[in-house]
């Protein structure tokens, strides 16, 4: 892993896109338990994307509509990381893959997760 970020976005009680990047968090590990420990503040929480960068330019992201998405040039990793993906029971919807295009929806986060500001003073 070369680089981990959050991605705070606008429709956020109308706040500006924020990009937050990690300068500590620099393993699988390190972001494993960060995710682990602020579960309801980024991966529930429907106003986030997170991303995790690796060296060569692979990036593994879950967006603010909490999909998963893999972006690589390599094709032996791609198809290896879909083996795994689709082991642990995950499955690609097509009729759901755009889900966010023409479609009204909301955006939300747990109840007992933090407001924007108190977030962003975490980090």
């Amino acid at each position: 892993m070369e680089l981990f970020y959050l991605c705070l976005k606008g429709h956020w009680e109308d706040g500006e896109e924020e990009l937050w990047a990690s300068s500590t968090i620099s393993d699988t590990n390190d972001a494993l338990n960060f995710l682990t420990k602020h579960r309801e503040n980024i991966l529930e929480n429907g106003h986030i994307s997170c991303v995790v960068q690796e060296a060569y330019g692979s990036t593994l992201t879950l967006d603010d509509h909490k999909k998963i998405q893999f972006r690589t040039s390599d094709e032996n990793l791609f198809n290896e990381f879909g083996k795994e993906i689709m082991n642990l029971g995950f499955r690609q919807l097509r009729e759901l893959y755009n889900l966010e295009f023409g479609y009204y929806h909301w955006h939300y986060r747990p109840f007992n997760s933090l407001a924007r500001q108190d977030f962003i003073n975490l980090l």
